[in-house]
């Protein structure tokens, strides 16, 4: 996931309640590849993470409006979109037989959940207020892995930085 700590103060909130990954653990994010490989199989990975992120420089992004999947999950959207479809392109060509969200989606779309699955009145409230906190501004400079652990929370495994190659 690439984690988006600057959204946090303002959507952090809002996740909580709204959010059924946040009431596990899980912070403000965009989803690169989920699911990903189990924790036990991460070894082998290690180096194709590292490979697929080394040319992906690290980048700016602006979360500038919200967007709805149907009328039940809430998230915000970058003004522009490339720079996380590029890493995640990169991620999910280094991974070809995983697919993202178990093959649910054509295509992945870069987006920070910001609730879920709640009453659309619930989420709506949330959309109001975010919306005029907005735009976001934050930066992207690594991925982080989460591990999911057994009482069903989600913590921090490693993070991977972009751009190795031009270190």
């Amino acid at each position: 996931m690439i984690r988006a700590p600057e959204a946090d103060a303002v959507v952090g909130h809002w996740r909580e309640g709204l959010a059924s990954d946040a009431r596990r653990g899980v912070p403000a994010h965009f989803t690169v590849l989920f699911p990903f490989v189990p924790v036990v199989d991460i070894d082998g990975a290690r180096d194709r993470i590292a490979a697929a992120l080394a040319p992906i420089a690290p980048f700016e992004y602006a979360l500038t409006s919200t967007a709805w999947f149907g009328s039940d999950v809430l998230w915000l959207a970058p003004d522009d979109d490339v720079p996380f479809r590029t890493l995640i392109g990169s991620v999910e060509r280094a991974f070809p037989a995983l697919r993202p969200y178990g093959g649910a989606h054509a295509q992945t779309v870069p987006h920070l959940t910001i609730g879920d699955g709640r009453a659309l009145a619930d989420l709506q409230e949330a959309e109001r207020a975010i919306q005029a906190r907005l735009p976001i501004h934050g930066r992207v400079e690594r991925l982080t892995l989460l591990a999911e652990q057994s009482d069903a929370t989600w913590r921090t495994s490693e993070t991977f930085p972009l751009g190795r190659e031009r270190l």
